[in-house]
């Protein structure tokens, strides 16, 4: 596995960044929305970017509610709903693009469009809107139109890529789907899809949580503080649910082991010139991945985990001591052991969305790796341990298998921690109940392929689904 396959980054959900502005910046203009949401006008397109596409006229529509956007429509003029005039041409036929029945029937717009107030009603407005852009729409029925324009759905809508493109999406609405992606991939990605669909009923890789043992109930409040700090980098947390619909698909503490594990045998095994290698550096911006950020991210959390077993009272040391039990302890007085380095590592980390292993081990010759070397050694006798009783403790076999494997192998690649990491998301997919998708890197999807078969789950390669469905689409469509 290449070194851009451990984790997806702060790297997906550009485009939903960009189009949460565009609707933030549609609030403060709802007077200009009348010349915006004319049926017929060009004005809305998804080639101009100064534009609200149709869909963020939607959003702005449940943002600002229909009592303020009348009064921002309110001098609003009807323009033609079937023909645009031009000077040039005359009257020209539009291609409406909000379609029923396959994409063979047009929505009527005619009976959204009558009496002289018409537009007075945001949801006409907003349906002049889906029907006067080219995003090919297809809808169940027209009871599902307007429920999509009033809010109601969280399974269709229009996803935008990193690329630009945009493509008009559905997920069964009443069964989980499952979703893989390529992190960082500009044709789609999963956060693309949740935050297009606006839908709370999802779990996705970036998003982890700290189980703690029956074994061992420490609290982690230093570790689960830190964990929702990071959650907030990713555009899709703003639409979580944790009440309802827990996004956490993995558990933090594999995640750190595996930071660790390649921290200790992939950078400081590595010589002074791989260490130089782009791959272990810092990211350009948040939207951006590396490798080596991501190591830093998780090796951070590993020292949280850490300072947070050392803060607490252990159980006082006896014959009957678990290797779980034995390996905090070693955990404890490694941490103690290193604070100074550690310290210094997280504290600059965690002010730091962007810095990477090399900017926080190369000053002074790299004089801190001898200490994390050891913090890292002993981080993976705690890490695989911890997988070892969670599989006792939730009696599954797979966890208790590779914890006792990964704790015999100090020289452990990224490829021999896929195992635990996708039987913790396996553990996850069994128990989403009422849950629309689940997203995860692909490669994980493939291994977990024949599981999702025979359960029953659909489940797709999020870009070449976006495709696969844009070509049903054009098939069933008539002109």
């Amino acid at each position: 596995m290449s070194p851009a396959g451990v984790e997806h980054g702060q790297d997906s959900g550009a485009i939903g960044v960009a189009d949460a502005s565009r609707v933030a910046a549609g609030r403060s203009a709802v007077g200009a929305l009348p010349a915006l949401l004319h049926s017929g006008s060009a004005a809305i397109t998804q080639g101009d970017p100064s534009r609200l596409r149709a869909e963020e006229a939607v959003a702005l529509q449940h943002a600002v509610g229909n009592r303020a956007l009348s009064r921002g429509i309110a001098d609003a003029r009807v323009a033609p709903s079937a023909h645009e005039v031009t000077a040039a041409s005359g009257p020209r036929r539009l291609q409406r693009e909000v379609r029923i029945g396959g994409g063979k029937q047009r929505v009527d717009e005619a009976k959204f469009k009558q009496g002289w107030f018409w537009w007075l009603s945001p949801r006409n407005v907003a349906l002049a809107a889906l029907f006067a852009d080219p995003v090919k729409r297809v809808f169940d029925s027209e009871s599902e139109l307007l429920d999509y324009v009033d809010g109601k759905t969280d399974y269709i809508g229009d996803v935008h890529t990193q690329k630009g493109d945009t493509f008009w999406f559905r997920l069964p609405k009443d069964k989980l789907t499952v979703l893989g992606e390529e992190h960082q991939n500009p044709d789609g990605n999963v956060e693309d899809v949740i935050v297009a669909l606006h839908t709370k009923r999802f779990k996705y890789e970036p998003f982890n949580e700290l189980t703690a043992t029956t074994a061992l109930p420490v609290p982690f409040s230093g570790t689960q503080t830190r964990l929702a700090d990071v959650n907030k980098q990713y555009p899709a947390s703003s639409q979580a649910d944790r009440a309802n619909f827990d996004p956490d698909l993995e558990n933090i503490v594999i995640k750190a082991l595996t930071g660790t594990a390649m921290l200790r045998n992939g950078f400081i095994a590595a010589s002074a010139a791989r260490r130089e290698d782009s791959d272990w550096k810092a990211r350009a911006t948040i939207n951006d991945y590396s490798f080596g950020e991501r190591i830093a991210l998780y090796v951070s959390m590993a020292i949280h985990i850490a300072a947070d077993l050392a803060a607490a009272t252990l159980p006082a040391p006896s014959a009957t001591d678990t290797a779980f039990i034995k390996s905090a302890r070693t955990l404890k007085a490694a941490y103690t052991r290193n604070q100074t380095v550690l310290d210094a590592f997280v504290t600059a980390k965690d002010k730091d969305d962007l810095i990477a292993v090399y900017e926080l081990t190369s000053a002074g010759g790299f004089a801190n790796l001898p200490a994390l070397k050891d913090f890292t050694l002993a981080f993976h006798e705690y890490g695989s341990r911890y997988v070892e009783e969670l599989g006792v403790e939730i009696s599954d076999s797979t966890l208790k298998t590779e914890g006792a494997k990964l704790a015999g192998n100090l020289n452990v690649k990224l490829d021999d921690l896929g195992a635990a990491r996708e039987a913790i998301m396996w553990q996850k997919i069994l128990t989403a109940k009422g849950f629309l998708l689940i997203g995860m890197g692909d490669a994980h999807r493939m291994s977990l392929a024949p599981k999702l078969k025979a359960a029953g789950i659909p489940h797709a390669k999020v870009d070449e689904e976006l495709r696969r469905q844009a070509q049903e689409i054009a098939k069933g469509w008539t002109p």
